[in-house]
């Protein structure tokens, strides 16, 4: 999972976009194929990454399953 961060994070993932979240932290955006990472996979659904410097694991990432509309409702 951390590849697929700093892909997101480095613009390298396909339409790739960020923005200020509530309380400090930064929402990202990004669709990367995941058969690059884990062989076999293939779905290209699009990735959340949430930077979170006030909590202690830094943030999360996932999947979700209404793809960019999750993202652009994050406020």
């Amino acid at each position: 999972m951390t590849k697929i961060a700093k892909d997101i994070l480095n613009s390298k993932a396909t339409n790739a976009q960020s923005k200020p979240f509530g309380q400090g932290k930064r929402a990202f955006w990004g669709v990367i194929n995941p058969s690059h990472y884990l062989p076999g996979t293939s779905s290209n659904k699009g990735t959340v990454f949430i930077v979170d410097p006030a909590n202690y694991d830094a943030g999360t990432m996932f999947v979700p399953s209404n793809g960019l509309q999750h993202y652009n409702n994050l406020r």
